[in-house]
């Protein structure tokens, strides 16, 4: 099925809306690239325990020392061609699966260089970030473009960079549009003003 599109984004559904057309920074070239974006800026991964907790529990004191000083990468928000979609796809599934199976974009296995890691037993939520981490900061996602909260496409508001306009339309620090935004129940008054416009209703 994905075969049949060129660009696949990955969001956490509940808290994220669009505000302008969220493919058009993805190549329609044919170009492989996988896009990712920061969470959090203002300290890196290691000095949050939230982070610091799933990549130590997960992958032991070691990885977290060697990726601890990159910046958090939010997993709830990911985008990318197909290619590099199915490929990071398998590499998840197969880390939380703790199976030794990772196809490379040829379909050859690449299980050298990427850590399983001690799963499935150290799973619990929200450790997929830790993952994400790790294969971020590993350099086990081809094709990868980071976007930071000040100049990137995304709003991830619990970085509390994005600003909120007096229309409640969300921009970054260029003054730019966000085309997605993530986490918009951070901030109540923007919640409001999306239900209101919506007609959410909690009978729904």
């Amino acid at each position: 099925m994905l075969e049949s599109h060129r660009r696949v984004w990955m969001i956490d559904v509940r808290d994220s809306y669009f505000q302008k057309d969220p493919f058009e920074f993805v190549s329609l070239s044919g170009e492989p690239s996988f896009h990712v974006f920061h969470g959090v800026e203002h300290i890196p991964l290691s000095e949050c325990s939230w982070n610091a907790g799933w990549v130590r529990d997960c992958y032991g004191i070691d990885m977290l020392y060697t990726i601890g000083k990159a910046n958090i990468i939010c997993s709830g928000v990911s985008v990318g061609t197909t290619d590099t979609v199915v490929r990071y796809l398998a590499m998840m599934k197969d880390i939380l699966d703790g199976v030794d199976s990772f196809p490379d974009l040829d379909g050859k296995p690449v299980s050298d260089t990427i850590p399983l890691g001690n799963f499935p037993s150290c799973e619990r939520n929200g450790v997929d970030q830790g993952v994400h981490n790790v294969l971020v900061h590993t350099g086990n996602i081809l094709s990868l473009k980071q976007w930071t909260q000040r100049d990137g496409p995304v709003a991830n508001m619990q970085s509390r960079i994005p600003r909120i306009d007096e229309h409640f339309s969300v921009r970054n620090g260029n003054d730019e549009l966000y085309a997605v935004v993530h986490q918009y129940d951070r901030f109540p008054e923007l919640q409001k003003f999306l239900f209101k416009k919506v007609h959410y209703h909690d009978d729904m």
